[in-house]
């Protein structure tokens, strides 16, 4: 690579600096139309799907907190920084309110349009931001209208739609793009005010989704390419500090050390954010370092997943929401094969695309650096992808087919022919997507339909199954149920949820002494899981064993203390053990939570009458 130059005259288009004319705004502001109503038309059957994904319970049905709008819920969801009570996760509190608030204007489990239409909104306003921020970057309407188009209208954004709890995917991506954008004005004309905008919209994006943490790092080589600010000096390198013809300032040239510097507090909130996230995820459901893990495992599943992920954008075919981890992960897999070669072929044509432009490679790099806290480095799923982690990181892959694009038009200059022809593969290739996305969204109407899409390929899936059972159980066919229930409890045997959700299925078959043992199976394996414990009292009393019932109920009314039924129960278990003091606190607290429960008034004068 010595032969490489960083001053020759570059392939792709650099960075623009110019102010836009009142003619071009007026071509962005008509492309930006046309191009959000052909992503609002292709994604629009989304708003009628009724699939209920992985995370959506513990999001919508079981959260109490989203599903009782209130200022307390929001400080709730504000203050649990180190330990949310409400989700198996990380610390998100914006994603949950904005769930909230859609239960304030009338979202609920039944009427799911109220979420499904905010997550459009957001992918659509993403899709804008994506836009501005292409034409900012290289000063072509066309081309950034075009990539636009072809993230808008991919299949693999069609997840963070229907998917309820995928808010926090287009919420993130919403004030991440936003300070991309506001971070381009700002290398133009630097002030403070565009400063601290940048550092707000980074901490709102952190609060909706931690995983948009490598923020700084992107902004960084965007320095380096295409806003060119650091880097060796040359005739393809940015003008001097001054103004265009049209007026737009120019951004200043800086050496490396002073661009790090200027990103110290973004990447102290970055670290700040790390933090938290890891012991927020920790603590309420598990995170796996690298070092709990053989480091060639942790390798191979990143070179896997480089290809894997390249090969889904490029063909999107065979999507399903759980992609298992290919077994054996070794080389003696085809798959992680497969990845290990092309991850090396790749690097190796990106080092050569030095000789000419820089942009591929940090195109490449804005692309990693976006994916890698979903890369499988740090472990906190049992899936080894997932569509939906691309869909902020693609912005460093847009901004090459941005580049690229502009480079060809300008190259055609008055040639309608050339315009013609690279009009007609975007549209058609736009095209193709959107029929992609419209059959992928089939799979989404119903939970049933889509937890069989994903055993169709992953009869292993034990999520899948569990998943299914709930959903059987729902409509009655309870042998069914049982059967995908024992499946999953049996794919992953130290898994709280699948025990719990044996115990559920078990409980409806009327197998209550085992179900028993699944619900105790499932407390062993989190002893903070309120639903377990909860569950397991009710079956404990309904088995005449208040004693040992009352143990798991004074532990989940701590876990869950504004549940008005946990208290209940734990009074009626304290009755039938003729401690009628504590019996009638418990009432009392249960008719503080919940006014209008006459049972427990009638409970509370009964054991009033006995101290």
């Amino acid at each position: 690579m010595s032969r490489a130059r960083t001053d020759r005259p570059a392939a792709l288009p650099e960075a623009g600096v110019a102010q836009p004319r009142t003619r071009e705004r007026l071509q962005v502001a008509v492309l930006l139309m046309i191009v959000l109503a052909g992503v609002a038309w292709t994604h629009w059957p989304a708003l009628r799907c009724q699939a209920l994904a992985f995370d959506d319970t513990q999001y919508l049905r079981d959260n109490l907190l989203v599903r009782n709008p209130s200022w307390n819920s929001a400080w709730r969801f504000l203050s649990e920084v180190l330990a949310p009570s409400t989700v198996e996760g990380y610390y998100q509190p914006l994603t949950m309110i904005s769930l909230m608030l859609n239960v304030a204007a009338g979202g609920s489990e039944a009427n799911r349009t109220p979420f499904q239409a905010t997550n459009l909104a957001l992918h659509l306003a993403n899709t804008g931001l994506l836009l501005i921020l292409l034409y900012l970057l290289f000063e072509n309407a066309w081309a950034a209208a075009v990539a636009a188009l072809l993230f808008g209208v991919h299949p693999l954004t069609v997840e963070p739609i229907p998917w309820l709890s995928e808010r926090k995917s287009t919420l993130s991506t919403l004030f991440a793009l936003g300070a991309m954008v506001v971070y381009v004005r700002y290398t133009r004309r630097p002030h403070g005010t565009s400063y601290a905008a940048l550092l707000v919209l980074y901490v709102l994006g952190l609060m909706a989704k931690p995983t948009v943490i490598g923020l700084p790092l992107m902004l960084l080589l965007m320095d380096v390419w295409p806003l060119r600010r650091i880097g060796p000096a040359g005739p393809t390198s940015a003008p001097r500090p001054g103004r265009t013809p049209r007026g737009e300032a120019v951004a200043a040239r800086i050496s490396l050390r002073k661009a790090i510097l200027e990103k110290a507090p973004l990447l102290a909130i970055a670290g700040a954010s790390a933090i938290i996230t890891y012991v927020s995820q920790a603590r309420t459901s598990a995170a796996v370092l690298p070092t709990e893990s053989s480091w060639t495992r942790v390798l191979l599943v990143v070179a896997h997943n480089i290809v894997f992920y390249l090969g889904k954008i490029l063909w999107p075919a065979n999507l399903t929401s759980h992609y298992p981890v290919p077994e054996p992960l070794t080389l003696a897999q085809p798959a992680v094969l497969a990845g290990v070669v092309g991850t090396v072929v790749l690097m190796l044509a990106l080092l050569v695309s030095l000789r000419w432009t820089r942009g591929p490679l940090v195109c490449w790099l804005i692309f990693f650096v976006a994916i890698l806290p979903t890369m499988g480095i740090i472990g906190f799923t049992n899936a080894i992808a997932a569509d939906k982690y691309v869909y902020f990181p693609a912005v460093g892959l847009l901004m090459l087919l941005a580049a690229g694009l502009s480079h060809v038009l300008q190259k055609a200059g008055a040639n309608r022919w050339a315009i013609a022809n690279v009009a007609v593969l975007a549209l058609m290739l736009a095209g193709a997507e959107a029929v992609g996305v419209r059959r992928y969204l089939v799979h989404w109407r119903d939970t049933e339909a889509l937890c069989r899409r994903i055993l169709q390929f992953a009869p292993n899936a034990g999520i899948a199954h569990m998943e299914l059972s709930i959903e059987l159980g729902e409509q009655g066919r309870l042998a069914e149920s049982l059967e995908h229930a024992r499946e999953a409890a049996r794919l992953y045997p130290a898994y709280a949820k699948a025990q719990y959700n044996l115990g559920l299925a078990l409980t409806m078959n009327d197998r209550l002494d085992e179900a028993i043992g699944a619900y105790a199976l499932a407390v062993n394996l989190n002893p903070g899981y309120w639903g377990a414990r909860y569950n397991l009292a009710t079956a404990l009393l309904l088995r005449n064993r208040p004693a040992e019932a009352i143990l798991h109920l004074r532990a989940a009314v701590d876990l869950n203390p504004l549940h008005a039924e946990t208290y209940y129960l734990l009074g009626y278990a304290l009755e039938q053990t003729g401690q009628y003091r504590e019996a009638a606190v418990a009432y009392e607290r249960t008719i503080s939570l919940n006014p209008h429960d006459e049972e427990s008034r009638q409970r509370l004068a009964e054991v009033r009458s006995r101290l």
